[in-house]
């Protein structure tokens, strides 16, 4: 959506409210209206300048609808913006960074960045399967904070298929934004199957997890040793 478009293209482009849903207009029926109920290819004007009612089912449709920015609860060109910049930053963005510069809450920032992330996901075919181990760390170098501290180090996923020989199969890793229990079942459904089997530690987070999964079992690490292939790659 945003290939190609810096800073101050964005911000030529796009003042309004009304010059996202135009975008979004041109893009959806530039060509020709459509229905998405039935359709039909013929409408009339809707409620708004960005709706179209349908001549046949009477079906009236944002210009947002089944995009992105379906149901959001805030004003549209903060959404076009924070869509623009998880999109075009490298190194990816915090929700802290987000709602601070759009003027939103942490909470809606994190929200939509999920929705984001759901449109950008790889197809699924790639996902974990078999027998898995989960866990996460901390990368960044040494640091004399104690604990699950982020302050100076970024929280990382990570989960390994552990073959029949015992050695290990593919590995996935991503990077999350705290140790909360809804961040890391964001990261298990991203990168694991459903029908794999799962093995954790007892981290309170996996606990909550797991009472709503039931392919998730726990068992205390030892210091690493009941999960051995596990922390071996997280070394």
């Amino acid at each position: 959506m945003f290939e190609g478009t810096n800073a101050i293209d964005f911000g030529k482009q796009f003042k309004t409210n009304e010059d996202c849903y135009r975008y979004l207009i041109k893009i959806k029926w530039g060509n020709r209206y459509q229905c998405s109920r039935c359709g039909c290819k013929e409408s009339y004007k809707g409620r708004t300048y960005y709706y179209s009612t349908c001549s046949s089912c009477g079906y009236d449709e944002s210009a947002a609808a089944n995009t992105i920015f379906h149901g959001i609860k805030m004003p549209i060109l903060k959404a076009f913006y924070m869509f623009f910049r998880l999109s075009t930053k490298k190194k990816g963005m915090s929700t802290i960074e987000l709602c601070t510069e759009v003027g939103v809450k942490q909470k809606t920032a994190w929200l939509f960045k999920r929705k984001v992330q759901a449109a950008m996901k790889k197809d699924g075919n790639d996902k974990l399967n078999g027998n898995v181990e989960v866990d996460e760390t901390l990368i960044g170098g040494y640091s004399t904070d104690k604990g699950r501290s982020t302050k100076t180090k970024d929280p990382l996923f990570i989960a390994v298929e552990i073959l029949a020989d015992g050695r290990t199969g593919n590995i996935a890793l991503q990077q999350i934004e705290n140790f909360k229990a809804d961040e890391l079942k964001y990261a298990i459904k991203d990168n694991i199957s459903e029908e794999a089997q799962i093995k954790t530690d007892a981290f309170h987070s996996y606990k909550k997890i797991a009472k709503g999964m039931e392919n998730i079992s726990i068992e205390y690490s030892n210091k690493g040793s009941a999960m051995e292939q596990l922390h071996k790659q997280i070394m």
